[in-house]
């Protein structure tokens, strides 16, 4: 036979109460990132930075095929639909004071299997930034507005 005993630490109204404040936490910055700016009715929002590091042996080559890139959530708020030919340019400098540009972007529908049409993923690929370096500042040119994306850390 197996006894249990359970025992109630506090009330009901202070559990409740606590899980309002954590829920209303996630509501107000939910879907939204920490770095994020709206102009003319695009908002974009950073959603990961990656670093990949890829090295390839094969039996003839090797070679270092280490990136970092950066990845952002495009949307037009009034829902309108966007184009995939938006993207005009971009480069990161990095807290060192070093200048990245892209050796390769994408910019592809959200979700890829039934697109909204008001959002797209951009894919923005760098070469590897410096080891010393903290953050990045992403600088973006996106359908004729610059946004800049200060100070996201890296490591």
């Amino acid at each position: 036979m197996l006894l249990c005993k359970i025992s109630l630490i506090g009330t009901t109204e202070d559990f409740s109460a606590a899980f309002n404040a954590q829920q209303q936490q996630l509501k107000d910055n939910y879907g939204h990132s920490d770095y994020e700016q709206t102009i003319n009715n695009i908002q974009i929002g950073v959603e990961k930075i990656t670093t990949e590091l890829y090295f390839i042996t094969y039996s003839w080559m090797s070679g270092n095929l280490t990136y970092n890139a950066i990845t952002l959530n495009v949307e037009n708020t009034d829902k309108k639909n966007l184009s995939l030919e938006n993207y005009e340019s971009s480069y990161a400098v990095d807290n060192l004071g070093n200048k990245y540009y892209p050796m390769y972007y994408n910019e592809s529908p959200y979700p890829p299997d039934q697109p909204l049409g008001y959002k797209n993923v951009l894919f923005i690929k760098f070469w590897p930034f410096d080891s010393k370096a903290s953050s990045v500042t992403l600088h973006l040119k996106y359908a004729g507005a610059d946004y800049v994306f200060s100070n996201m850390p890296i490591r």
